[in-house]
């Protein structure tokens, strides 16, 4: 009895943010379509394995007078034709499809040209989808990027019978993708967003003990020391959770050679600490 054991191989990656331009959208299908390039000719192969064209019989140029070797001959062509028809439609049916969808839900779906009619004012979702024929349902492979959301902005899924292929395609796509995942995508997790808004609860407190250096000092702090401390705390807080999908999109597609809003926004934050510190330390030796 033959072994109908399935073996289902199933790879999943996340990446909180992605920034890149247009080409590199590009690069990522160029890649996709390449490994499912691949995977289709491996299915043809395993079905010519499994589907050996038969033996030719009877005679090519036999009619029906010759009775049993037009027969025999007019079932090989039968079978024939079965079998490169089936070939045929692991051929067509295996592809990459690419899905654009804006703001308001309107979307094109075609090959990797239609990125020709990407509109990165308007994109909501970019979808790499790996089409496989029904005889292969266990077949999968997708790059998802979603703009405007809490969660990872870009997700790969890759799932085959193949473990061999499904390795190969997560670790080229990962690579591939790791290129415009910039080092901030950090703050768009739990920890990242804890850390960030006490990033900016000291910037808060710092601003707020600049602005104290300029009245009457041991009388301010008596007074506003608790409450101000206080304020700064909610109000970093509440600014990183509403603005940090903001600062941080999960995924921005920019010009080429442009820098993302991330890659920005931490240098100015940075500057701001620094000078409000170097600041407070003109005022307090005056």
């Amino acid at each position: 009895m033959p072994d109908e054991t399935v073996r289902i191989t199933r790879r999943h990656r996340e990446w909180q943010a992605w920034a890149g331009s247009t080409a590199d959208l590009e690069r990522i299908a160029q890649l996709m379509q390449k490994l499912m390039d691949q995977r289709r000719d491996a299915l043809i192969a395993v079905y010519e394995r499994d589907h050996p064209l038969p033996t030719p019989v009877g005679k090519p140029d036999a009619t029906e007078e010759d009775g049993r070797a037009f027969y025999e001959y007019l079932s090989y062509q039968q079978e024939v034709a079965r079998i490169e028809r089936a070939i045929n439609e692991i051929r067509v049916a295996t592809g990459l499809k690419v899905a654009l969808t804006d703001r308001h839900a309107d979307e094109v779906i075609g090959e990797a040209d239609v990125l020709a009619e990407f509109d990165r004012r308007t994109y909501q979702v970019v979808k790499f989808d790996g089409k496989f024929p029904h005889s292969a349902f266990s077949e999968r492979l997708e790059v998802k990027m979603e703009r405007q959301t809490p969660l990872a902005g870009l997700s790969l899924q890759v799932t085959s019978v193949e473990p061999g292929w499904a390795k190969q395609a997560l670790a080229e796509l990962s690579e591939e993708i790791d290129h415009g995942s910039p080092w901030w995508g950090f703050f768009r997790t739990q920890r990242g967003s804890a850390l960030f808004g006490m990033l900016l609860f000291i910037l808060v407190t710092i601003v707020g003990g600049l602005l104290l250096t300029l009245v009457d000092w041991k009388a301010s702090v008596e007074s506003w020391l608790a409450p101000g401390v206080a304020a700064a705390f909610v109000l970093g807080i509440s600014v990183s959770e509403s603005h940090r999908p903001w600062l941080f999109p999960s995924i921005e597609i920019v010009n080429e050679g442009e820098k993302p809003k991330g890659s920005r926004v931490i240098p100015f934050l940075a500057t701001l600490v620094l000078t409000s510190v170097i600041g407070i330390a003109i005022n307090t030796v005056k």
